[in-house]
């Protein structure tokens, strides 16, 4: 119970940040589309190269934003599905064995001494 509302906390937690992983994507497509447009316009300045590196700097920062709240969702769903299937390994080890239909099994083979040995006789 406890493990579930830890779940639940950091569900709640998580959703503040980002909502969905179709969130992440269009952000993540907001900030490439911005970086080249900034990219681009740095070709027009006469010193190309520090302009590019700085846009390139505030590039990383932003989509190492998203990354971390991409790691969040992604371990979020984790936690859920080892919820899930905890959930149903204690329902399966609570239910009852099925009984299994008298002639199968091994406890249904008998040895004999004299189906053992050889029928045949020099």
């Amino acid at each position: 119970m406890k493990h579930l509302l830890g779940v639940l906390l950091a569900a709640a937690c998580l959703s503040a940040t980002a909502t969905s992983p179709e969130d992440l994507k269009r952000e993540r497509a907001g900030i490439e589309a911005e970086y080249d447009r900034r990219a681009k316009a740095c070709e027009s300045q006469f010193v190309v190269t520090p302009c590019q590196e700085d846009v390139r700097r505030e590039r990383q920062k932003a989509l190492a934003h998203l990354d971390e709240q991409q790691a969040a969702l992604d371990a979020q769903a984790r936690r859920a599905r080892a919820e899930v299937r905890t959930r149903r390994l204690a329902e399966k080890a609570a239910a009852p064995a099925p009984a299994s239909p008298p002639g199968i099994g091994f406890s249904s083979i008998r040895f004999s001494a004299a189906a053992a040995a050889p029928s045949w006789s020099c």
